[in-house]
């Protein structure tokens, strides 16, 4: 059903206004319906100052909206396996967003250096909830622009939009992680949109973020509309840091199996 009224919207519209419809509506359902599904979530991680062999890391994945005056949504990871060999769980996923759900950096920092723990340096965290950048709210910061259609790889085709902020004083969106500190989305970023065109569901979101000493983080979020609940999920997410001298520093690729409700869960 929301894909017909997403379509209904269209068709009475221009590209652009059928973007702006549809983006704040995507975000809402996000919201709404992100913290009862879970999911298995491998993570492909390569440095090249490691050498050519990725790690692999694989997590029980879910979301969890923080308690606070904020109502931030986080990803929340119960680590599993490295590289095919079992990792000692302290905590399971509910406990793990329990703690997360009161808003506090020290527990979110606390699963962030997780991954420094597991010989995992520069990760992106909060990825997965990239959309929410484009709520009702927020929606006024951003200058969007049609840039055309294009035929994705599987062939569908898709309607794209670029995004730049109108005020680059707000630092939002995914977090990068490196050993001993948090990077967030610096000031200058710019990104693109895109919506599937048989039925103007979001498809895709892909952003760069240029830091000053030159670094830009390159991340992008392929969603797809989710059986379990009527909002798109994540289903691919990619991070790419490259140097000033264009070398690439790290690529962390995240891949997401199909989500189902927290509530079957065992």
């Amino acid at each position: 059903m929301a894909g017909v009224a997403a379509m209904c919207i269209a068709s009475a519209a221009t590209p652009m206004q059928t973007l702006l419809q549809v983006l704040p509506k995507e975000a809402a359902d996000f919201s709404r319906c992100a913290s009862q599904l879970y999911t298995k979530e491998t993570l492909i991680h390569r440095d090249p100052a490691d050498g050519p062999e990725p790690r692999n890391l694989i997590s029980e994945y879910t979301f969890v909206q923080t308690r606070d005056a904020a109502g931030a949504i986080r990803e929340v990871r119960q680590m599993r396996e490295l590289n095919g060999k079992p990792l000692k769980a302290a905590s399971s996923l509910e406990s793990i967003a329990q703690a997360l759900s009161d808003g506090s950096e020290k527990q979110r920092r606390r699963q962030l250096e997780r991954f420094e723990k597991l010989g995992i340096y520069g990760a992106a965290t909060d990825l997965g909830q990239m959309l929410l950048m484009f709520s009702a709210a927020s929606l006024a910061g951003y200058e969007f622009r049609a840039t055309g259609d294009e035929t994705s790889a599987e062939g569908t085709r898709m309607a794209a939009f670029s995004f730049t902020p109108i005020d680059t004083t707000d630092s939002k969106g995914p977090l990068v992680f490196a050993p001993g500190k948090q990077v967030g989305q610096k000031p200058r970023f710019k990104g693109t949109i895109w919506l599937r065109i048989f039925d103007w569901r979001l498809a895709r979101i892909a952003m760069d973020s240029e830091a000053m000493d030159g670094r830009v983080q390159r991340l992008s979020v392929d969603y797809e509309p989710s059986d379990a609940c009527p909002c798109v999920m994540p289903t691919v997410a990619k991070h790419k840091e490259v140097g000033a001298d264009g070398a690439v520093l790290v690529e962390n690729e995240y891949v997401y199996e199909r989500f189902r409700p927290l509530s079957e869960k065992k």
